[in-house]
């Protein structure tokens, strides 16, 4: 297991930007986020300063999880898709604790709780989910979910309303807040379109 934590800690190392090339990459930043170049005397030094001014690379994908871990991720989906959900929750205890906060394995910790009408862990989960990749609509909707379990439906109606205004364009948000069990219960709020 030390050999793994190892591997694992000089792939992260090797993965990570050099602190000096990120502070010279906003350094050359203007007002609105474009590179600012200097003038250039002669052609060769303006391809020089062009190149210099390229954004920065992307930061590395999360690291994947290991072949063992990746193994017990695969079991407790299989179990909690057969609704055997404790199960399901001791596969992933099984995973490294390292890597237990990665996305691929909380999706599989919020059907769990789910499963298991935990609405509070649920709550904690998914709130972390959410938080962590605001732009999937699929997390505030877990999140409204389990807040209308555990706390109330107006909670809830909150999460999806601001849910709506950062995804504008995802239909099922409009549609869950014209739903009657997650609006004020009227038939009428259900039938009418969602602009």
């Amino acid at each position: 297991m030390l050999g793994l934590r190892a591997l694992r800690e000089g792939w992260r190392n090797m993965l990570r930007l050099c602190p000096e090339q990120c502070s010279r990459t906003h350094e050359t930043k203007g007002r609105q986020g474009r590179a600012v170049l200097p003038q250039a005397s002669d052609s060769r030094q303006a391809v020089v300063l062009q190149r210099a001014s390229r954004p920065a690379p992307a930061p590395p994908a999360p690291m994947p999880l290991l072949p063992d871990d990746q193994r017990h991720l695969t079991a407790a989906e299989g179990y909690a898709a057969l609704g055997m959900y404790l199960d399901a929750d001791a596969e992933l205890d099984g995973i490294d604790p390292e890597v237990r906060h990665v996305a691929e394995v909380l999706t599989v910790r919020v059907s769990i709780y789910a499963g298991l009408e935990k609405w509070e862990l649920m709550r904690t989960v998914a709130g972390r989910l959410a938080a962590h990749d605001p732009d999937n609509a699929q997390w505030a909707i877990s999140l409204a979910y389990a807040t209308r379990r555990a706390q109330s439906i107006e909670a809830a109606k909150l999460i999806l309303l601001e849910a709506v205004e950062r995804l504008p364009d995802e239909p099922i948000l409009h549609y869950l807040l014209r739903v009657p069990a997650w609006g004020t219960g009227s038939r009428q709020g259900a039938t009418r379109s969602c602009v």
